[in-house]
């Protein structure tokens, strides 16, 4: 009998961490960030355009893991706006971030034809990545950075922000 419910438990504590573990991945259209952006709210938002296939975005994940943890609560929001192809988000996206244990929201933005967005976000984006866009709409501040950011950087535009 205590070898049933030794294999019980073992069967659930390992469903319970793989169920807590994983972080999924919200596919979304354009209109999900032009909501986003015309919000009005005094929330701070930090988007951060990337994929898994982008070396220097690869590089600069752990910044904005380290800011969304220490703005947890706070009213700070980071996102990671993954440009990767629908089709790869099971093969690629998704084992990536659980690899990882990528604990920021993420969000596939599924606009394969970026020129029809791009300018959208900002008419000076050429659409390089890695790509942050931050903004607070009740303060009136927008800024975008394309190139790598550090956490320092990121961590003083936020502060400036409170």
């Amino acid at each position: 009998m205590k070898k049933y419910i030794g294999i019980v438990l073992v069967i659930l504590f390992g469903m319970s961490h793989t169920m807590s573990a994983t972080n999924k991945v919200h596919v979304e259209k354009f209109a999900w960030y032009k909501l986003l952006r015309n919000s009005k709210t005094d929330t701070t938002y930090v988007l951060n355009f990337w994929a898994t296939w982008c070396m220097p975005c690869i590089e600069e994940l752990p910044v904005f893991e380290d800011i969304n943890k220490k703005f947890t609560n706070e009213k700070v929001k980071v996102i990671l706006v993954s440009l990767d192809h629908i089709k790869k988000m099971d093969i690629t996206l998704q084992p990536y971030i659980d690899k990882k244990g990528i604990t920021t929201e993420v969000v596939l933005l599924n606009e394969p034809d970026f020129n029809s967005w791009i300018d959208l976000v900002d008419k000076k984006w050429e659409g390089s990545i890695p790509c942050t866009v931050i903004f607070n709409t009740s303060k009136k501040f927008y800024q975008l950075i394309e190139r790598q950011v550090s956490e320092q950087e990121l961590e003083e535009i936020i502060q400036s922000l409170k």
